[in-house]
């Protein structure tokens, strides 16, 4: 079994705003963990219930919370 070691972890919510009435934010958490070998980030951002899940060598967390820059 492989173990991991969580170095930095972070969670936060988008602005929301408004479409065809309100939209509540979107739940973002990103999570920097290590094998001992290599660190890699693991983020996740819930919408609308369903966890959406990326794992990245760099962090992503502050483009995730700023929804603005998401290219629909």
């Amino acid at each position: 079994m492989k173990r991991y070691m969580i170095e930095e972890a972070k969670a936060g919510i988008t602005n929301g705003g408004m479409a065809c009435g309100p939209i509540f934010g979107f739940a973002v958490a990103s999570v920097k963990y290590t094998d001992g070998e290599e660190s890699k980030w693991l983020s996740m951002v819930e919408v609308e219930g369903i966890p959406n899940f990326n794992i990245t060598d760099k962090d992503v967390y502050d483009i995730l919370v700023e929804e603005d820059s998401w290219n629909w």
